[in-house]
């Protein structure tokens, strides 16, 4: 179990960080500020601890008082997007865990730790544990049933021969193991060896009668349920053929009573008498779309019902209704967002929990607003823009409803429509009460319907939509030009009662116009990448950045105005109408397939703006407050080491930047700690702690604000002599899971929470296998606080090969130092645990009689994968080898372990990682050969983008600088180097083309021979391109006494 360490932190009295009169969010980092709600699949009581209980929403929640409160289970090994979850009828504690995408995971602690069974690139889709023997295991692979007699270690498949497998159940009477198959049912009663067909029916799902083995229910066909009293040789029907009856539950201690869940708002039906004859039982049930059951064993009395959106419903038998029991379920499936900007409130739909809604200020909770809505299964909100109090939503199955009361009561909105299958809404943008709703009942499925009193009543205009929408109408408040995408391609029309022109093919899925230029558009296309066209729609280019998967778009208003977007790559913003972009932070929706996973991106205008996600899968509402800000971590500072900053400025007019130190002792309101930086144009400001802020902690974090996304900078450590040296680049985000890849009981981790609440903090030590070690560490971090603490002060047996995890509530930013005390010093920001990447191009990797190095790759998934490595770019050809790395787990590739041609050869190159099985992020390691002299430390995965800052330069007659850049594309690039003096005058600039899959390294004196002899200790480095690049910087001693590599900065 987690427990507290009592560790070294501090939080300081705030300047920067006063929380305003608005609602508290992350800052450049998201917040979970969702409502109560999730989308239950599964839902199982442990078999011996009756108080146990197990939910899978996406991921997996856990209540320990028979579900009356949950909590999720977070940890790293934890599976994050599982379908069903089966408990060993035989051991407590003991839980599996069928992921959607692939594989088998187990737990025997409760789900506190997990392990990987197997079949990493299949489907499981059900799984049955023999009731005596725990170790005998039974999964249906990909229609495939497979037996496991050694607690899943080793598995084989049975039962060839008779079709692809349904449903497989063993009895827990006598043991004997029933499958369904497309071929019918078959009965083994030798463990799966042997089999005899009792039937032609096939069934999806089997449940033994718990006190007479002769009784067998079935699930046929998501349509009804059906009962044997002959093991299965004869069947009869025991609820209506009507659809929607796929899951059913008998009371293990009343075996009489049956339940059975209907997911055509039946709700649940009930049956006292074997199932003979049913009745409702949904009093107190506001969503009657169920999923699951899950009846309490010893306990027939209470019963658990798992549902789609709402969460868990909970009853007891001498209770009248039904009660929620979602206390610690925030996953809701949200559909829409809206704002209403006057009244400051904002509303969310859900599928499954209905409308929520909230003022956004220091009362900041939820509402329910759900009066007189048919269900509460909802595709969509909308606010008119003329009279916020009026709200629009659409029901499913039901139509269009309508509030005109800011969401305390609701009514049809049909009148005119002549069907319920309505698509999506948009309100004109000009015009007061005039709507646009796409809908229609078949054969006419595809028409567009206008209201012009804020939907009371509707006509449904002449000219049918082109194709199938799935997006609401774009209504050009500048151009009068309405959009539509359709299935078949973008369409534009002046008068949708008259004509569309189609103008582009079926790719586009969202699509945005940029303020004050209509001729603008962006667009998310289907493969997930961002678009631009600058003639109205009739030619696009791709924008977005290489390798990243974005799906939403939005804008935020501001000086500079910012093109904001989402995706499972992370948040990205663009202040140049999308040709350079910056991620900021990762996507809570990262861990999940991306298709539909993140239905709206929100920005309401405030100060700070604020950015509203709504996700579908995982489900949960995030927000974060958008600020210009740098973060910066300072490194120890102790045994005469020194810490120091460089922030440089790219934009086109002097930056005034304010910095404020936190540190143990310091107040934040200003005086000591505050420094306000003026930063000239193309310039760059730089100087010790002891310089900027009159004080020079020995840990600490600087916010730098107000930059205006003009500034990008470095922290750096040094000792008097610089045999110790090392930089980090600032941050400009915060996450809420990191991972530090270099481990060792010296090194440090160091923490810090922008944040104005404090942070609830988790650490996690993995081994290179992917468990975990030993108790995993609780930390509390109050706002503006920092946590500076060596590994092996955390944690007992730190090995090299494990990494460190950490989870919060509140997104954190953090570095890390890795060394040999009194020698060499390696600092490495911290990894964001959900911005991993399936292919990474490290620019520089180079080994020989004076430098090793080292790659650290480090497992997102929970599923073991194989990543591909090409060293390319070297005199003898590219070179290729393959690593396994264990699910959740860690590999540190050595020069040991290369190929055979690589081993003794001094070799200089750039690596190209990838893989088609998982996602990874990771470290590399420059050190000399004895890793006593020098050490450098640089992540793996790179975003690539047209325009790099390296804010310093060090380049002296002792000193160099020098720089690796690679062009990873398909094009040639084109670039312009600049090298600029600490006032922003540039002292010299060159172009260069690079082919594709070619690099540029070489020290700055090579590239520019004028610079040979000069002394420059301050500076910088602009690198701009047609093409997107990947980049880094060195900077070292000419004897490589020392040496600091670090990537560089993107200009936003």
């Amino acid at each position: 179990m987690r427990f507290l360490l009592s560790l070294k932190t501090f939080s300081t009295a705030l300047f920067f960080l006063c929380a305003s009169s608005g609602v508290v969010l992350g800052l450049n980092g998201w917040l979970d500020m969702s409502p109560p709600g999730a989308d239950i699949q599964s839902l199982v009581f442990d078999s011996k601890d009756h108080n146990l209980v197990y939910a899978a929403a996406q991921g997996i929640f856990r209540s320990t008082d028979a579900g009356r409160n949950w909590e999720e289970l977070e940890s790293p090994t934890a599976p994050r997007f599982v379908r069903r979850l089966v408990v060993s009828p035989s051991e407590s504690g003991v839980v599996y865990a069928l992921n959607w995408n692939r594989g088998i995971s187990k737990s025997t602690d409760k789900g506190d730790t997990w392990s990987f069974l197997g079949f990493p690139d299949k489907q499981v889709t059900n799984l049955a544990v023999d009731p005596v023997d725990g170790s005998r295991l039974y999964a249906i692979v990909e229609g495939i049933l497979c037996r496991s007699t050694n607690r899943g270690a080793i598995w084989g498949s049975i039962a060839q021969g008779q079709g692809a497998v349904t449903a497989v159940a063993n009895n827990p009477l006598d043991g004997t193991l029933l499958i369904g198959t497309v071929q019918g049912t078959h009965r083994s009663t030798d463990q799966g060896t042997t089999w005899t067909k009792t039937s032609d029916r096939r069934f999806d799902e089997f449940v033994f009668h718990p006190q007479k083995p002769d009784v067998i229910f079935g699930s046929l066909g998501n349509a009804s349920v059906v009962k044997s009293t002959d093991r299965g040789q004869t069947w009869v029907h025991k609820t209506d053929t009507a659809s929607g009856l796929p899951n059913f539950a008998v009371s293990p201690d009343s075996p009489y009573e049956m339940y059975v869940g209907a997911i055509n708002f039946q709700g649940v039906l009930r049956s006292t008498d074997e199932g003979e004859t049913w009745n409702p039982w949904n009093t107190g049930l506001s969503n009657l779309y169920v999923r699951v059951f899950a009846v309490r064993p010893g306990d027939p009395n209470t019963v658990l019902v798992g549902t789609a959106g709402a969460g868990v419903f909970r009853r007891e038998e001498q209770a009248a209704a039904w009660q929620p029991s979602t206390e610690g379920m925030r996953r809701p499936l949200v559909s829409g967002i809206a704002y209403d900007q006057p009244g400051n409130r904002l509303y969310i739909s859900t599928f499954g929990a209905g409308v929520f809604g909230s003022p956004l200020d220091d009362s900041f909770g939820w509402t329910s607003l759900n009066q007189g809505l048919p269900n509460l299964l909802l595709r969509d909100i909308t606010v008119d823009p003329h009279n916020p109090s009026i709200l629009y939503v659409a029901v499913l199955g039901e139509g269009l409803y309508r509030s005109i009361d800011a969401g305390q009561h609701w009514e049809a909105a049909k009148d005119g429509l002549g069907t319920n299958a309505v698509g999506f809404l948009a309100p004109d943008p000009k015009v007061p009460g005039r709507l646009l709703l796409t809908g229609g009942a078949p054969p006419n499925v595809n028409f567009l319907f206008e209201s012009t009193n804020y939907g009371l009543s509707w006509t449904q205009l002449p000219v049918p939509l082109p194709g199938y929408t799935f997006t609401a109408p774009v209504i050009d408040s500048q151009s009068g030009r309405t959009y539509l995408i359709a299935l078949d391609g973008l369409y534009r029309t002046q008068n949708p009662g008259a004509s569309w022109e189609k103008i582009e093919r079926g790719w586009l899925r969202r699509l945005i116009v940029e303020p004050g230029a209509p001729e603008h558009l962006f667009g998310t296309t289907e493969d997930k990448k961002i678009v631009r066209s600058t003639d109205g729609g009739k030619s696009w280019k791709t924008v977005s950045p290489a390798g990243t998967l974005l799906t939403q778009l939005t804008y935020v208003a501001g000086d500079p105005a910012r093109l904001v977007a989402l995706g499972a790559s992370g948040l990205f913003f663009s202040v140049n109408s999308g040709e350079t972009w910056t991620r900021l932070t990762g996507s809570p929706s990262a861990d999940f397939p991306d298709d539909g996973a993140i239905q709206e991106i929100f920005a309401v205008p405030s100060n700070p703006p604020t950015l509203w996600a709504g996700f579908y899968v995982p489900g949960g509402l995030h927000g974060l407050d958008l600020s210009d800000s740098l973060f910066l971590p300072l490194l120890t500072a102790d045994d005469g080491r020194r810490t120091g900053i460089a922030l440089t400025n790219h934009g086109t007019a002097t930056v005034r930047v304010s910095a404020q130190l936190y540190a143990p002792g310091i107040p934040g309101s200003g005086g000591p700690g505050m420094a306000s930086l003026s930063i000239p144009s193309g310039g760059q400001k730089a100087g010790l702690t002891q310089e900027l802020f009159g004080l020079e902690p020995s840990s600490g974090w600087v916010w730098a604000n107000e930059t205006k996304n003009l500034a990008t900078g470095l922290v750096s450590v040094f000792s008097p002599d610089l045999s110790a040296l090392d930089a980090i680049p600032a941050a400009l985000g915060s996450f809420n899971k990191l991972i530090f890849p270099e481990v060792s009981a010296s090194a440090r981790i160091h923490l810090g929470n922008p944040n104005v609440t404090s942070a609830d903090v988790i650490l996690y030590l993995v081994n290179q296998a992917g468990a975990l070690k030993g108790e995993p560490v609780r930390r509390i971090l109050g706002p503006g606080g920092i946590q500076s603490a060596a590994m092996g002060d955390l944690f007992q047996d730190v090995d090299e090969t494990d990494y460190v995890y950490v989870s919060s509530d509140v997104p954190l930013f953090g570095a890390e130092e890795i060394g040999q005390p009194g020698h060499y010093l390696a600092a490495l920001s911290a990894l964001d645990a959900t911005g991993g990447s399936s292919r990474a191009y490290l620019p520089h990797f180079a080994w020989g009689p004076g430098l090793v190095s080292s790659i650290t790759l480090v497992n997102l998934d929970t599923v073991p994968g194989l990543i591909g490595m090409r060293l390319l770019g070297t005199k003898s050809g590219a070179v290729a080898w393959v690593v396994r790395v264990p699910a959740g787990g860690k590999m540190v590739v050595e020069q040991s372990d290369l190929p055979g041609p690589l081993q003794g050869q001094t070799v200089s190159g750039y690596l190209e990682i990838e893989s088609d099985e998982i996602r990874f992020t990771g470290s590399v390691r420059f050190t000399d050969p004895a890793a006593l002299k020098f050490g450098t430390t640089l992540p793996v995965h790179q975003v690539p983008s047209r325009a790099w800052v390296l804010p310093h330069i060090v380049s002296t007659a002792d000193y160099f600088t020098s720089l690796a850049i690679l062009n990873p594309g398909t094009e040639p690039a084109h670039l312009t180097v600049q090298v600029a003096r600490a006032d922003g005058a540039v002292l010299v600039e060159g172009q260069k083309v690079l082919q594709p899959g070619e690099r540029l390294a070489n020290l700055l004196t090579e590239l520019f021979p004028p610079l040979a002899g000069k002394e420059l200790t301050s500076g910088s480095i602009r690198i701009l391109s047609d093409r997107e690049l990947n980049c880094i910087g060195l900077f070292g001693s000419n004897a490589l006494t020392s040496l600091s590599a670090i990537p560089a900065n993107v200009i936003p």
